[in-house]
């Protein structure tokens, strides 16, 4: 399914108020669980490597940091 076709799925369902903001709130659960996940891989990545935790250019620092980034747009608290 395309984004448009999603997108006017949702918007003329006969899915109510409260169950959109549910699921919203659930997927928002999802993104912090799945970032949370990535950040220890991130972890381990940069001390295999002989890096700090988060250093700020390793490569895997980076990409959680535009993933992190990516959510914040969303408006996915706490991201």
């Amino acid at each position: 399914m395309t984004h448009d076709e999603r997108m006017h799925e949702l918007l003329y369902s006969n899915e109510g108020r409260v169950e959109q903001c549910e699921r919203i709130c659930k997927l928002e659960g999802l993104v912090l669980d799945a970032m949370a996940s990535y950040l220890a891989l991130v972890w381990i990545t940069n001390e295999h490597v002989g890096c700090e935790r988060m250093e700020p250019s390793s490569p895997a620092t980076i990409r959680f940091r535009a993933l992190q980034q990516r959510a914040k747009e969303l408006g996915v608290p706490d991201a």
